[in-house]
């Protein structure tokens, strides 16, 4: 019954943010036209962050009620951490992302991964992918994404979310070269 919490503070997060935030924006002048409807008048862009901001919110809810009100710091904890920072340090536009888990063990099921990652990105191109993967597999996982996903810019974070975290940019071929040891979470970015 308690999970409701968190979702309530997401909805009421997103809810009470999403006039505020678009309040700011437009006295920005952040502003633009809706290309459905071109006699309309000018509205406030990026109201996405608000959603995120409200998403996040309710995630810290549940972190904070699993943890110190029911002691659990399961591993959902640490995939939810893993894949909010994650997010937060790729930099991409992340109002959609799919968490993908861990990718699979065999190269042909994994290139059909990477193949469906192009059918949504064609659907919806902005759409990163996260991901989780084994220090001793991502290079030839990376190895696959270069031969289906070559332009892709790809972030990998290692050890997130502990002290000796590091995050790397690029293609995938240039994180060929990069020695890679601990937890990777990996970040596929949009469409180039």
């Amino acid at each position: 019954m308690w999970i409701a919490i968190p979702l309530l503070v997401a909805f009421f997060a997103t809810y009470l943010l999403t006039p505020l935030f678009m309040r700011r924006v437009a006295s920005a002048g952040l502003t633009g036209r809706d290309m459905h409807k071109p006699d309309s008048p000018q509205i406030p862009e990026m109201g996405g962050i608000s959603v995120v901001a409200g998403f996040l919110a309710g995630i810290m809810a549940y972190i904070g009620i699993s943890t110190f009100v029911y002691g659990q710091t399961g591993p959902t904890i640490y995939i939810l951490a893993a894949v909010t920072t994650a997010l937060i340090y790729a930099g991409f536009k992340s109002d959609e992302f799919m968490f993908l888990g861990f990718l699979p063990k065999k190269g042909r099921k994994l290139q059909k991964l990477i193949e469906k990652i192009i059918t949504v990105q064609e659907i919806i191109p902005e759409t990163v992918f996260v991901a989780f993967e084994s220090p001793l597999r991502i290079h030839e996982t990376l190895e696959c994404i270069e031969e289906v996903l070559p332009l892709h810019q790809l972030v990998i974070a290692r050890e997130l979310t502990k002290k000796f975290e590091e995050i790397h940019r690029g293609t995938a071929s240039e994180l060929q070269t990069t020695e890679m040891k601990g937890e990777i979470t990996l970040i596929i970015g949009p469409s180039p």
